[in-house]
């Protein structure tokens, strides 16, 4: 969902976030969008920034204070690191299921069925970790 300023200062609204003066953003953060806002709460005669984090195929974020805008791109940085290192896991076991395919093709005669039984396990290997990945986006 593309979000622009008045669907921004709307979202805050809606949240009880104040009377929305000011709307700054986007500013990329990753492949994430934020919107600063500054609303003035009349309860408390104060102004208030608010936060929006947008991200790619989900339903807008809305933060009241910026501790909780940093706890969640933490929650996403933590989350990237995990994808990135299950995808080198996947990498590494690929790269030494074929190089056991290529010594074991390379040194003996009867290799056609080792040969062929790890060649599924490297297929099987490869899908189950990029199915894994994608589910973790």
């Amino acid at each position: 969902m593309k979000l622009n300023e008045s669907a921004v200062a709307k979202l805050v609204e809606n949240n009880n976030g104040g009377k929305v003066e000011e709307v700054y953003g986007p500013a990329p953060i990753g492949s994430s969008a934020a919107w600063e806002v500054w609303a003035y709460v009349s309860e408390k005669g104060q102004f208030y920034t608010r936060f929006v984090i947008e991200k790619s195929g989900s339903d807008p974020l809305y933060f009241s204070d910026f501790q909780q805008v940093c706890t969640q791109l933490n929650d996403d940085i933590n989350e990237y690191h995990i994808r990135k290192w299950t995808f080198y896991v996947a990498a590494f076991s690929f790269v030494v299921v074929l190089l056991a395919m290529l010594y074991i093709t390379l040194t003996r005669a009867d290799a056609q069925i080792i040969t062929a039984i790890l060649g599924v396990l490297a297929s099987g290997a490869a899908f189950f970790f990029g199915r894994r990945v994608e589910a973790q986006k």
